[in-house]
């Protein structure tokens, strides 16, 4: 098949994630919840989502608390590599991953799981497991070998496509789970080219200019995309059903390309695009995606003078 012809195919295959996924996949973790308040408490949790804010870096995947729990192979596939990080042999080789997994799949779609407390011992025929197949354990006890994750963190999970270089939000391909925080759009932010914040909450009245629009972020609650209007016209749209690996940066994908740094440039907030305003009445609107695909909208009007 010529190389044109191939993108061209993986690109539509790569869409239908969008609907429906293009293998049986399961969560690496019982995220059943039970009516059980007990079992409720004992049940894992997500600590960090796709593309949330981490120490400063993009989550590319998901991190977890839970209690010991077993890892299963969320789809398909054949264990590529294997680090046990408590073996002697890895004394020379620290990986920030801890001790860890990697599942090729279909499409070139690899797996991740790390901070491990325990790997299975391989009695899979030649590495091959089974959506759902026990794969490792992890302990909230646990403190890691050789990795960065901190107290109450156990697995963390990432599914990444290596063929284009992205790492894809597995709440896209994975099935819904109850009791998923809801996402609002919170207030609004202007910055102008000096730095000077308003918040829409508390002033409806801007000088004209060059402004940066930034929303409300609360954690364990990151959209899927978020969208901003100015005057029914849509100026910016940011999306989270991947990031994209460009230049050495991880980016969040849109209208353009959008690094961290640019993303949550300021403290609990969240970047939702550029805007230049004129003078005369303005009328700006965010709308926030869920992962279950639920839109929800906060509009401001207000004057430029």
């Amino acid at each position: 098949m010529k190389s044109f012809e191939r993108y061209f195919v993986c690109a539509i295959l790569f869409s239908l994630f969008l609907i429906e996924p293009l293998f049986c996949a399961d969560w690496p973790l019982d995220m059943t919840v039970s009516k059980s308040s007990a079992a409720k408490a004992s049940s894992p949790t997500i600590r960090y989502n796709f593309a949330e804010n981490r120490e400063g870096c993009f989550v590319q995947g998901f991190v977890f608390s839970s209690p010991e729990s077993d890892v299963k192979a969320f789809s398909q596939g054949k264990i590529i590599y294997k680090n046990d990080a408590s073996s002697l042999y890895y004394e020379d080789f620290p990986s920030a991953l801890g001790s860890s997994l990697i599942v090729a799949h279909p499409d070139k779609m690899i797996s991740v799981y790390s901070n491990l407390s325990e790997l299975k011992d391989s009695s899979f025929e030649d590495g091959k497991v089974e959506t759902g197949s026990v794969i490792a354990k992890v302990s909230p006890d646990f403190e890691g070998l050789g990795g960065f994750h901190a107290k109450n963190e156990t697995l963390e999970f990432q599914v990444i496509d290596t063929q284009s270089h992205v790492a894809i939000n597995s709440y896209i391909i994975l099935p819904k789970i109850q009791n998923r925080p809801l996402v609002y759009p919170g207030s609004l932010y202007m910055q102008n080219k000096k730095g000077t914040i308003y918040s829409l909450d508390e002033r409806k009245v801007l000088p004209n200019g060059f402004y940066s629009i930034y929303r409300d972020f609360s954690a364990g609650r990151m959209p899927l995309s978020t969208s901003v209007f100015v005057n029914g016209k849509n100026i910016s749209t940011i999306n989270y059903d991947m990031l994209i690996s460009k230049n050495g940066l991880c980016q969040a994908g849109g209208k353009n390309n959008y690094p961290f740094s640019t993303i949550f440039a300021l403290p609990k907030k969240q970047f939702l695009g550029d805007v230049q305003l004129i003078r005369g009445k303005n009328e700006i609107t965010l709308t926030v995606t869920d992962f279950d695909k639920n839109e929800r909208k906060i509009t401001y009007v207000i004057d430029i003078y």
